[in-house]
């Protein structure tokens, strides 16, 4: 059975496309590409993308389309289930990486750390499902030692925060860098994204440090920091699997 999405999009272009499936990992999204460089994004239904809040992710979307590191969306239908926009590049891979886009990547940070009018990211609310769903099972602890992980990161002031920066969302066109896969971005604390990126290398302790918002927060030990923040984000991220399954 042909997915009715197809059509839609179809209708909106005004003309047939060949779309061809891309293999992705880490996303119960269904991803497309066609042969003039669209891509399509199905979106997986709500019980298989847990914590998504697809309204957010438009005002989100919307937000960072003047900057060059944003993918480029033609149109998105969140009621609709689907997300057209431009190609955004292959994936980097840790061979293409070697430290040589740190630079775009700070720059990325300083310009996600001025944006401040998005919708805040509702942790307490993300929080409560994951224990609805863990209560009562073996796995409960993780839940508990996740939540004090999330106590113990210090306080920064609210920025727009992707909360799952990898190198799979990372791409590169034309020798600059898209951040993709913003399902889970709000206005959040900016040391969860900081944490991914030192965690994989993709930016120095001492890039990092040098961001304004850093250096304005007075922190003791942005290290200290930074190892808490990925301790939340590796329960998080464990968390997440195990519900899904």
């Amino acid at each position: 059975m042909v997915d009715q999405r197809f059509k839609q999009v179809e209708e909106y272009l005004k003309r047939k496309i060949r779309w061809q499936a891309l293999p992705v990992k880490n996303t119960t999204n269904r991803i497309y590409v066609s042969n003039d460089e669209l891509i399509l994004r199905l979106n997986a239904p709500a019980n298989r993308s847990f914590g998504v809040d697809r309204q957010l992710e438009d005002q989100v979307l919307m937000s960072i389309q003047p900057f060059s590191w944003a993918p480029t969306v033609i149109l998105n239908k969140p009621e609709s289930g689907w997300c057209l926009m431009e190609f955004h590049g292959g994936n980097l891979s840790g061979s293409e990486w070697q430290g040589c886009y740190e630079d775009q990547l700070f720059d990325l940070m300083q310009d996600m750390h001025a944006i401040r009018n998005v919708p805040e990211f509702n942790y307490q609310q993300l929080f409560k499902s994951y224990e609805s769903l863990l209560r009562g099972t073996p796995n409960y602890h993780k839940f508990e030692a996740m939540i004090d992980a999330f106590n113990d990161v210090p306080k920064m002031q609210a920025v727009l925060t992707h909360h799952d920066i990898h190198k799979g969302n990372l791409c590169l066109i034309h020798r600059c860098i898209v951040l993709i896969d913003w399902e889970y971005a709000g206005s959040g604390n900016p040391l969860f994204d900081l944490a991914y990126l030192f965690d994989q290398r993709l930016l120095s302790l001492d890039k990092i440090s040098q961001l304004p918002l850093i250096k304005s927060s007075y922190l003791p030990c942005i290290k200290d920091a930074l190892t808490v923040a990925s301790e939340f984000n590796s329960y998080l991220e464990e968390l997440w699997y195990l519900v899904r399954s």
